[in-house]
């Protein structure tokens, strides 16, 4: 018995020295739900991560691009307000982080441990140039004045009718037949 408990206790602290290194948080575009990196004035942008115990709180930071973060470097978020969000099923399902009032190069940063400063290994998006860029230059999609109900299309409405027409036809038929 001591040792499944000893075996346990060396289990769990082999999947926490883990937790960092899995864990990802990208943009994301919040009315599409897709991947995104460059935002408008005014857009809002949304994050979506991985890799992060269920349950666990994170404090999702936007900060000014750097190449790179030293450990124990306190994070100075351009938002104004640090967001806090809980994983669910592991990951941070597509969450509004900031609307983006503030043009320029900035980098996520998911602080783990809810400290305000970065520790080796925390999830940010950093590595490939600034994790998102908001530009004055780009303009909105006008949003419709008015919603637009979703109507199926005759195509929709055809395809029914023929799946129907055919199955009472084979019916038909195998009813003939005896």
């Amino acid at each position: 018995m001591l040792k499944i408990i000893i075996a346990s206790v060396m289990l769990a602290l082999m999947l926490a020295s883990f937790a960092y290194a899995d864990a990802s948080i990208m943009p994301y575009d919040c009315g599409t739900g897709l991947p995104k990196t460059d935002f408008a004035y005014g857009e809002d942008v949304c994050v979506y991560g991985t890799g992060y115990q269920d349950d666990q709180e994170v404090d999702l930071y936007v900060v000014d691009d750097q190449d790179a973060y030293s450990d124990g470097q306190a994070m100075a978020d351009v938002t104004g307000s640090v967001e806090t969000v809980t994983a669910g099923g592991f990951v941070i399902a597509l969450k509004k982080a900031w609307t983006a009032f503030t043009t320029g190069l900035f980098d996520l940063f998911a602080d783990l441990d809810r400290d305000g400063t970065y520790d080796d290994g925390e999830p940010t998006n950093i590595g490939q140039g600034a994790g998102l860029t908001v530009s004055m230059l780009q303009e909105r999609d006008p949003v419709p004045e008015e919603p637009i109900d979703a109507v199926p299309e005759f195509g929709t409405i055809g395809a029914l009718a023929a799946l129907v027409g055919a199955n009472g036809y084979v019916l038909y038929k195998r009813r003939r037949q005896r």
